[in-house]
């Protein structure tokens, strides 16, 4: 790793107690010493690509960020479904010509392949079956074990957190605008935290809400956001039907921006039943069912401070427009919004 204070490359031996053997200066993070493999030049870099130097983000969305790679490492096959199923047939042929050839000739050595073939068949087979079936994807560390390990190591060296980053359980509540363009609806905390952190409800004249009940009144319209899961697609259907005729807007990520994405979070849980894909139906494409069909899901979290105010601001853009006398307004240069910080 590198020292973050005089940028050595330092070996195992040479970062002993988490102090550099160059400056003597301590660090927080040892990759070898966290299960992320984290130090603290990566968290700085994390830190810059999450804020830009200027955003505001939560516990949790650094946590995604942090966990992103060893995600993807841990849901990683060391070889594939079709690979497993023909190295399986493949052992089990070969152990059981090797029994069969033994087990006619009395050859000890002969029954022992053919044994250690049919075990293989065996234990490849059902690792192969149980990562179709019942294979979950999830965070590497618990939000929990990320805080004790990481970031209080790291305000105990540099006496704060990570710059720009706020927990979400101190993000105070915004008030609502007295005649807001929109509304935002999301059941996450993390979200509605960081939008709240970073002005967006004065800034472009929202109101935010995690339940539908809370919803104020008076806001013409709705925006979503949600996690790329079946739950999620099923509220903005529920939003939808109960708040008719107001319109709502689901600026969610679609599962098809996520399947394939470099650097998407994908978590895998239970399949969420026929019952319920029964009601997406029509709502997504068909490989998009597909994959929420199996478990996989993409919080919405995971998704950058300016990608989340890029969305609750196109959403707003597209409610004021939407309004006969907002637009007169804005015609006649009344009325005239902010763009992104």
């Amino acid at each position: 790793m590198i020292c973050p204070h005089c940028a050595t490359t330092l070996t195992q031996r040479e970062r002993a107690n988490r102090t550099c053997h160059y400056c003597r200066k301590t660090f927080a993070l040892d990759p070898k010493r966290n299960s992320l493999k984290l130090h603290d030049v990566r968290m700085k870099a994390l830190a810059t690509r999450l804020s830009g130097n200027t955003y505001a983000y939560t516990t949790t969305q650094l946590w995604y960020a942090a966990a992103r790679k060893q995600n993807r490492s841990d849901a990683a096959k060391k070889f594939g479904i079709k690979e497993g199923f023909w190295f399986s047939l493949f052992s089990l042929v070969c152990g059981g010509v090797c029994t069969g050839a033994g087990a006619a000739r009395e050859n000890e050595v002969l029954l022992f392949f053919g044994g250690i073939g049919l075990l293989f068949a065996l234990v490849i087979g059902y690792v192969t079956l149980d990562d179709v079936l019942r294979k979950k994807v999830r965070m590497a560390v618990s939000l929990a074990e990320f805080n004790r390990d990481v970031l209080e190591p790291w305000r105990m060296v540099y006496q704060a957190y990570p710059p720009h980053m706020v927990w979400e359980t101190q993000v105070p509540a915004p008030p609502v605008p007295a005649e807001p363009v929109l509304a935002v609806l999301s059941p996450d905390g993390s979200v509605l935290a960081c939008l709240a952190a970073n002005e967006v409800p004065a800034r472009f004249n929202v109101a935010l809400a995690p339940r539908i009940d809370q919803l104020p009144a008076h806001a013409p319209a709705v925006a979503v956001l949600h996690d790329a899961s079946a739950a999620g697609y099923l509220l903005a259907a529920k939003a939808r039907a109960e708040l008719a005729p107001r319109p709502v807007m689901d600026i969610s990520p679609r599962p098809r921006s996520l399947i394939s994405a470099r650097g998407a979070v994908r978590l895998r849980d239970s399949a969420p039943g026929a019952k319920v894909m029964k009601q997406l139906a029509g709502t997504l494409t068909p490989p998009e069912l597909e994959w929420l069909a199996k478990g996989w899901w993409s919080p919405v979290a995971a998704l950058r401070p300016s990608d989340l105010i890029a969305r609750v601001f196109g959403a707003s853009e597209r409610a004021s427009s939407a309004d006969p006398e907002r637009r007169a307004a804005a015609a006649v240069g009344f009325l005239t919004w902010p763009g992104a910080r």
